[in-house]
């Protein structure tokens, strides 16, 4: 008996060994680090992602209040474009380019390929949006 309760000690320590580390990989598998052995290449601090998420949330809501209003939109890249807002879903504005915004549009890199006149855009890579 002696020798099976120190057998008992022995695996103890080992089985919550095992637990904190199910519990160390429970945790970063949730905030994202570290996910399945893979050492990322970028993470994003916590302060700028909570920035990120209330800018989005603001631009979502600016853009839902002026749903077909015509606007002329300037994204970080200095690309410029008309049209009407069609909506604005998971961080994309969709906007469809008016005539006078094809024709006037300035592609530094080239036209966007895009369909039946709606563009999406990235909210993330927009510098202004102004009403016309």
């Amino acid at each position: 008996m002696n020798s099976q309760a120190s057998a008992n000690q022995e695996n103890k320590p080992h089985h919550e060994h095992k637990s904190n580390n199910a519990q160390k990989a429970q945790h970063e598998h949730k905030s994202g680090h570290h996910h399945h052995g893979h050492k990322p290449i970028y993470q994003c601090d916590a302060k700028v992602h909570r920035t990120m998420m209330a800018v989005k949330d603001h631009l979502h809501q600016l853009c839902g209040e002026h749903v077909h209003r015509l606007v002329k939109v300037e994204t970080c890249d200095g690309d410029v474009f008309e049209g009407h807002i069609v909506s604005c879903h998971r961080g994309i504005l969709y906007i469809c380019l008016s005539n006078e915004g094809c024709d006037r549009a300035f592609f530094p890199g080239g036209p966007p390929i895009h369909y039946n006149n709606v563009l999406p855009l990235v909210l993330f890579n927009l510098l202004a949006i102004s009403l016309l």
